[in-house]
């Protein structure tokens, strides 16, 4: 029985890494597939339920998205993964409040995360709350110096607030850490600097 367990265990990790590398070349549907065959094998395992949801909120199924974080959240409440894309599928929906509940139990799981805090500073600036806005970004920073989406959102809230010269060094900032980011134009497109 050991030995049967362990061959299960070993099917269920290799479909993970199999569904993992589908969601990563963009093949949602079969990552879908292969990642149904992991929960058939393995309905415990929060981590197929979570990639499951990933796939299908890739594939713009948000509500099956949806049912699967709450399920890798039903059975592995203290891991934070989950609780950051159910954040995302509620932003997805324009839910930024309820949103902003699952990052904040994301970061209050996993403090240390930067994608969490900018997750939840993009729903606060589309929420119109550009200071704690900023405040997220700014701990986006602090964790991440050299994460370029924290400097342009920084750069965007500030522009809002008009404060225009720290708009301009973070957007110029973002740009020089990732020139895909933003083109030059967007940079100085909005306000001036006199």
């Amino acid at each position: 029985m050991k030995e049967i367990n362990s061959r299960n265990e070993n099917r269920v990790d290799s479909y993970l890494e199999v569904g993992r590398s589908l969601i990563g070349k963009n093949e949602y549907h079969l990552a879908i597939n292969v990642l149904t065959e992991a929960i058939a094998l393995d309905p415990e395992s929060a981590l197929a339920y979570e990639l499951r949801g990933s796939a299908y909120g890739q594939n713009h199924d948000i509500e099956a998205a949806m049912a699967d974080f709450k399920m890798a959240i039903q059975l592995d409440d203290l891991w934070a993964g989950p609780y950051n894309k159910m954040g995302l599928a509620f932003y997805d929906k324009g839910l930024l409040n309820e949103a902003k509940e699952y990052y904040d139990k994301a970061i209050s799981l996993a403090p240390d995360v930067a994608i969490f805090y900018s997750n939840r500073g993009l729903a606060y600036y589309f929420n119109g709350n550009y200071e704690l806005a900023l405040s997220d970004f700014n701990k986006v920073i602090e964790l991440d110096p050299n994460d370029a989406y924290g400097y342009g959102f920084r750069g965007e809230a500030y522009a809002v607030v008009d404060e225009y010269h720290k708009a301009y060094a973070d957007l110029d900032r973002a740009f020089r850490l990732n020139p895909k980011l933003f083109s030059p134009a967007e940079i100085s497109v909005g306000f001036s600097l006199n």
